[in-house]
Order: C-alpha cells, then structure tokens, then sequence
C-alpha cells in the first residue's frame, strides 16, 4: 500500500496490484487503508481507478471490523476520527457512517451464527450425556 501512496501514479494498474487487499485480516493494517483511501480520495483524478480502489479498501476495513468485537472498535474508532479529521477536506464522507452500521450488522450476525452453532453443540453435548445416563 505505500508503494502505491508513494508512487502517486494514476497509470498503475491499482486492481492488478490491490486484487488481494481484501483478504486483509489484521488490524495492524487500518492506517494504511485509511491512507489509501485518503490517497484516492485526493489524489486520484480517475473515477474508474478511484472507485476501485475504494471499493478493496471498504472491503478490508469491513472484513477486519467484522472479525470480533475487538477489532469493530477499532475500524470504527478510525472511521470516525477518518471522517472527523476529512470531512471538509474530501468532501461528504457520511457514506463511511453507513459502512460503520454494516460492519456492526455483520458482526451481529456472525455473533449470533456463532452463539447459534454453540447452543446447538451445549445442547448435542448434554442428549449424549442424558443417554450415558440412562445406559
């Protein structure tokens, strides 16, 4: 990613060079994305190229807030300060709000999915013991 911010090249091909942004799961990483989307936000002049790039960017952040509670604190903690510090700068950036409630969304559901799969495997565990029991 700071090749791309320090290249500053609207010629590079950013979707050969992004294709496995969004397979990003660390949080280690929300500075740099956040950069990048400063950098195509800024300085990127071409809507095809800047679209895409956001679009892998928006992809990472929401696939690291997803991951845990833990980490949807922190992607959402640096989306606010991101649009805090860039609104009047960058232009509207009320969208990345909206990005914040989907990522909390899926987070949910991944919560409940896992609560699901857990009171499902308590329940399994607790028939077997009852036919122990009873043998």
């Amino acid at each position: 990613m700071k090749y791309i911010i320090d290249k500053k090249d609207e010629k590079l091909n950013y979707h050969e060079i992004l294709s496995n942004l969004p397979l990003i799961t660390s949080t280690e990483a929300i500075d740099d994305l956040l950069n990048l989307l400063h950098f195509c936000k800024g300085q990127l002049q071409t809507i095809r190229v800047y679209f895409g790039v956001e679009a892998k960017v928006m992809e990472a952040l929401f696939k690291i807030g997803s991951q845990s509670a833990e980490n949807f604190q922190i992607v959402k903690s640096a989306l606010i300060k991101f649009i805090d510090d860039y609104s009047g700068i960058l232009g509207d950036l009320n969208y990345l709000e909206m990005s914040i409630l989907r990522i909390e969304e899926q987070l949910i559901l991944n919560q409940s999915a896992g609560s699901t799969l857990g009171l499902a495997l308590q329940e399994y565990a607790a028939i077997k013991e009852r036919e122990l029991v009873q043998l």
